[in-house]
């Protein structure tokens, strides 16, 4: 048997199907009723009730002083850069290895990126490589952080939790007060991930979340952002609703806004997938343990687990290859059999729109994707 046959075999013994997307929702009869119920209410749209109590639920399983339910993450990245004051004059440090959609927002506030190289552990920001940069880059003007090679101010740094894995956060924290520089969290992909008992998410200034279809829990289309500063929040809440002040009849739009808001038909999916989350995060353990106990034989594949400290949701599992050339291999093989896999996301400094920016000396994240393969991790699986 050839090894990409192998492969293949220990892939269909561990999610008990000879075919396989990477990750589809779990569904069950709660999705319909709750869904069925907003319908019946007739009020589906960004005024529905729905969305309050999903924000809610969100808010008291990660223990979130605030939760605004918007239509994506790539909408609460954008609001959230730009309550922190990111704007044209703004430098943010991010991971070069992450999806598009966080640099993308930057962008949008018309800010600068500034990529950085990634832990080869747990595919986030290398806090080593965000310490030496800062360090090497920063003076202060009027006590506020600028970038001397940019000469530009610091306005943020966007720490990206990818594939359900923790970045080394109290450290990059550290790091971040020191320079008097605010963090966000891109938590897209880990809602249920623990670090020292504290959900991703809700460490940093501000947090975001996807709810995307492919996501741990899903609401069709949707994020959240999440914050524990008040004036954060109330900033957020009136961009994300077209800037629209209260008023018994009257509409009364002051600034430039953001049709961002949740709709009540996603608010209700939502709602049925965060009632079911602790069956969800348990499934998705138990694969990730068969993947880990699978594989064990094979001594040039590598399953990625989680770091001491760290309670992950095993949102996507990943494979490393010790062989550069037999990702692709891996991939063409498991493509041909129905088994759709994928490497990690493009660089981001290797994009065509984003090759002109500052960035580190990038070798570990050039390494990660050359080597990783993400797996079937859905939780029905």
């Amino acid at each position: 048997m050839s090894k990409l046959d192998k492969i293949r075999k220990i892939i269909i013994k561990t999610i008990k199907k000879n075919n396989s997307h990477l990750h589809e929702p779990y569904f069950d009869k709660k999705e319909l009723f709750e869904v069925k119920k907003t319908i019946k209410s007739t009020i589906v749209s960004t005024y529905g009730k729905s969305i309050n109590i999903f924000e809610k639920k969100i808010s008291k399983f990660l223990k979130s002083k605030f939760t605004l339910c918007v239509n994506s993450g790539t909408s609460a990245l954008h609001i959230s850069l730009k309550v922190l004051g990111v704007d044209r004059n703004s430098i943010v440090y991010m991971p070069s290895l992450t999806y598009v959609a966080a640099a993308n927002a930057v962008r949008y506030n018309q800010a600068e990126p500034f990529f950085l190289d990634s832990d080869k552990f747990n595919y986030g920001i290398c806090y080593k490589d965000l310490k030496k940069n800062l360090e090497k880059n920063v003076k202060f003007i009027k006590g506020k952080p600028f970038c001397k090679i940019a000469k530009k101010k610091i306005s943020a740094i966007l720490v990206v939790h990818a594939f359900g894995y923790a970045a080394n956060i109290r450290k990059i924290i550290k790091i971040a007060k020191k320079f008097k520089i605010p963090v966000i969290e891109d938590a897209a992909d880990c809602f249920g991930t623990k670090v020292f008992g504290k959900y991703l998410g809700t460490f940093g200034d501000v947090g975001i979340l996807s709810f995307n279809g492919n996501k741990t829990i899903t609401s069709g289309s949707g994020g959240a952002i999440l914050t524990k500063n008040k004036k954060l929040f109330n900033r957020a809440s009136k961009l994300i609703t077209v800037s629209k002040k209260k008023h018994k009849w009257k509409f009364i739009h002051d600034e430039v806004g953001y049709n961002y808001k949740m709709n009540a038909l996603n608010a209700s999916l939502g709602i049925a997938q965060i009632k079911k989350i602790n069956l969800i995060l348990k499934r998705k353990k138990t694969l990730h343990f068969r993947y880990l106990k699978n594989f064990n034989d094979l001594k040039d594949i590598e399953v990625v687990t989680s770091e001491k400290n760290t309670k992950s949701n095993y949102w996507i599992n990943l494979i490393k290859v010790k062989n550069i050339s037999l990702r692709d291999k891996i991939l063409n093989y498991l493509s041909r059999h129905k088994i759709y896999c994928r490497p990690v996301w493009d660089l981001m400094h290797t994009l065509p729109m984003y090759k002109k920016y500052y960035r580190s000396n990038i070798s570990e994240a050039k390494k990660l994707y050359e080597t990783t393969i993400c797996l079937p991790s859905g939780p029905s699986l």
